[in-house]
């Protein structure tokens, strides 16, 4: 079996924001100006701190239990600057109390500016979180003056 059907095999969502399925709120985060694949992509910039967040339940990303995630995507930073991703795994939707929280600086997986990079990192959650807790995915600008 080749590393790419493992992959797959492993893989617990796939998502694009063609389709916007979890994909919450609607903001000028969700943007036509700059995309990787398809037409849209999310962006931080001076009026949007946050990106779109992704927001799913882990029973609904997986009917087993999981302890480790692979975050990635393509980025396009316009200037090398803090800009973040950020997971973070919460009580439930009614309980915002932080079970987890990881924050990727994509400066030190983004060398070069103004050119699509993919980046990737792989994250170990606590042993303690449960199937009705809530997975948020989202870009912080992190007090960047540059878009991203």
């Amino acid at each position: 079996m080749s590393d790419t059907d493992k992959q797959d095999r492993n893989q617990l969502i796939f998502n694009d924001f063609e389709a916007l399925s979890g994909w919450l709120p609607a903001t000028s985060s969700l943007t036509k100006e700059r995309a990787h694949s398809g037409q849209w992509s999310i962006k931080t910039d001076q009026q949007n701190e946050y990106s779109l967040t992704y927001t799913n339940t882990l029973e609904t990303l997986s009917a087993g239990r999981f302890s480790k995630v692979r975050l990635s995507g393509w980025v396009y930073l316009t200037q090398l600057s803090n800009v973040t991703l950020s997971l973070k795994v919460v009580r439930s939707a009614e309980d915002d109390t932080v079970l987890f929280f990881e924050q990727i600086d994509l400066a030190e997986l983004v060398t070069s500016p103004n050119q699509w990079v993919k980046v990737s990192k792989e994250v170990t959650l606590p042993a303690d979180i449960t199937s009705d807790n809530q997975l948020l995915f989202y870009m912080w600008r992190a007090n960047s003056t540059w878009p991203t």
